[in-house]
């Protein structure tokens, strides 16, 4: 954000990566195309502490200003916007406006057993709420822990945000369908 833009801004705000911010850019004007999106954060650096959860809200936050700008839409990215287990998930998804962005930080629930009841909730939940056009984003500690059904199949993109030298936090792998397959194997 150009210094200025917010009300008591203090610095031109943050830098995003250009290939990051076009597939944002992207996600942001094809969901008002009755789509809805799920990606998945995970870290392949130990599974604590890389930042994923700061990289996940800052998605959120510039996918929800870059959709009201190319919409002329006035959503808010804030606190109702994140959840912290899956069930909570199953009643914000109806609380927030169309085509807001849902950030679920780490629930360890999720990669629960194929036929235990969460596990059957999450998979209708998905098949039902597509009409609610979210941009839904799930961030698990491990990529590998999950359902291959919610991993692989359902999610439109992962992102590993791991460390780089010295342990610095902000590096991250962009893998879309074609690139999570080469991720996986």
């Amino acid at each position: 954000y150009p210094l200025g833009t917010l009300p008591n801004q203090r610095t031109a705000g943050r830098y995003m990566d250009e290939i990051l911010k076009s597939n944002i850019d992207l996600l942001a004007e094809k969901i008002v195309d009755d789509l809805q999106f799920f990606g998945i954060i995970c870290s392949s650096t130990y599974e604590v502490r890389t930042g994923k959860s700061t990289f996940a809200q800052q998605i959120g936050e510039y996918y929800t200003d870059a959709l009201n700008k190319k919409h002329n839409l006035n959503l808010t990215f804030d606190m109702k916007n994140l959840v912290f287990s899956m069930s909570d998930l199953f009643t914000r998804a109806f609380e927030v406006p169309k085509y807001s962005c849902i950030v679920v930080d780490e629930d360890e629930a999720v990669d629960e057993h194929y036929f235990s009841e969460l596990s059957k909730q999450l998979r209708l939940f998905f098949r039902k709420s597509g009409q609610l056009n979210l941009f839904i984003i799930l961030i698990s500690p491990n990529f590998f822990q999950l359902k291959s059904g919610l991993a692989v199949s359902r999610s439109n993109f992962l992102i590993d945000v791991k460390f780089g030298g010295d342990f610095k936090r902000g590096h991250f792998g962009f893998y879309g369908y074609q690139k999570r397959k080469n991720y996986i194997f």
